[in-house]
């Protein structure tokens, strides 16, 4: 049987003028009367609809038991692709929505299935001069 997939909650966990870090949480469950194992999540993120801060592939191991929900909590780390970026939603003074899709890679090297998943949250303003206010690291 194939798992279910259920997406939680994506939150902000940094943002400097270098990029940004959020954290996906996402709940598995395995109907099956075996193991298997989460191996990798791929997410893309979208600021306001329109800046797209690119594609992450991040190897994400996580035995799921069998017969139980599993949550997983996947770090996610992007660069401004470009400054004029941050500078737009920054222009804008007000919380800016972002998306992040993606899916998460089940199974093993022969057998696998790949879960999508969508989630969504607000930056605030706030949060937006806060990056652009510390100084990038050296």
């Amino acid at each position: 049987m194939v798992p279910k997939m259920t997406p939680e909650k994506v939150s902000l966990t940094k943002i400097s003028p270098t990029g940004i870090e959020v954290l996906a949480q996402l709940g598995v469950e395995n109907p099956n009367p075996i193991d298997l194992e989460a191996r990798s999540v791929t997410a893309n993120v979208i600021f306001d609809g329109k800046y797209d801060m690119g594609t992450v592939e991040i190897d994400h191991k996580v035995k799921l038991p069998s017969d139980q929900r599993t949550v997983l909590s996947v770090p996610m780390a992007m660069d401004w692709k470009d400054v004029a970026v941050i500078t737009a939603l920054v222009a804008l003074h007000n919380d800016v929505p972002y998306d992040v899709d993606g899916k998460v890679r089940l199974g093993g090297d022969l057998v696998h299935v790949s879960l999508p998943f969508h989630l969504s949250d607000v930056i605030t303003a706030e949060q937006l001069l806060q990056a652009i206010a510390k100084p990038p690291p050296p």
